[in-house]
């Protein structure tokens, strides 16, 4: 099996170093909850209904 899918030292720079992003599901949902995580570092429990909404927003996209 062939872990590196690159060819060359140049395409596995070009192409493997930085890969292209998968495009956001949900970036409200996503954008909210990481704020959330960013205010509430030491009480993450504030965050679990951004988390809940985000999941739902995924699973909906996802169908």
């Amino acid at each position: 099996m062939n872990v590196n899918k690159c060819k060359s030292v140049a395409e596995q720079y070009r192409k493997c170093s930085n890969p292209p992003k998968a495009p956001r599901l949900c970036p409200a949902h996503e954008l909210a909850f990481e704020r959330c995580l960013q205010k509430n570092k030491s009480h993450i429990k504030e965050c679990q209904f951004w988390m809940d909404m985000m999941r739902k927003c995924h699973r909906r996209n996802k169908q």
